[in-house]
């Protein structure tokens, strides 16, 4: 059996995604973890046993507890949902759709990333954001050392 190449994908996510990554861990041959600027994760799968079989899991529980995961095991409770087996698990493991994710995972990579681009609320929003705060937090340090330096000088001491 044909196993999917993860470096092809790593090499993907690392060419369009750059912004938005900390890092990728490979964990097997058929496996490897995104992580992403804002604490969030994507875990990608593809069985070594049954051909064309995935996951691909992004896990926001420590942002505002969600997942969201496409995947195509045939769990029988997901029958009646009309891409069966696959399927996506849309903020929860119980509130599942249908998913069109392509079956090609050099197409799918880039539909799951594009994804959490958008829940990831403007990358370069947050940047501005963060370069604003880092300037204002300067300043105020800047006040600081200012008033300190003229209560020194007065022989004031602030503890």
């Amino acid at each position: 059996m044909k196993i999917t190449n993860l470096n092809i994908l790593i090499k993907i996510v690392k060419c369009d995604f750059s912004k938005i990554i900390i890092k990728i861990e490979k964990k097997h041959i058929n496996e490897f973890k995104i992580f992403f600027i804002d604490n969030s994760f994507l875990n990608i799968w593809f069985s070594l046993k049954i051909k064309k079989r995935y996951s691909y899991h992004c896990e926001r529980m420590k942002i505002d507890n969600t997942i969201f995961r496409h995947d195509n095991i045939p769990h029988p409770k997901w029958k009646y949902i009309k891409t069966f087996p696959k399927h996506f698990h849309n903020k929860n493991k119980q509130n599942v759709e249908e998913s069109y994710i392509s079956d090609k995972p050099e197409k799918a990579i880039v539909e799951m990333m594009n994804f959490i681009k958008k829940k990831l609320n403007d990358v370069e929003t947050l940047e501005v954001k963060k370069e604003t705060s880092n300037v204002v937090l300067f300043k105020m340090l800047k006040f600081c050392v200012e008033t300190l330096e003229v209560k020194k000088e007065y022989q004031c001491y602030i503890f």
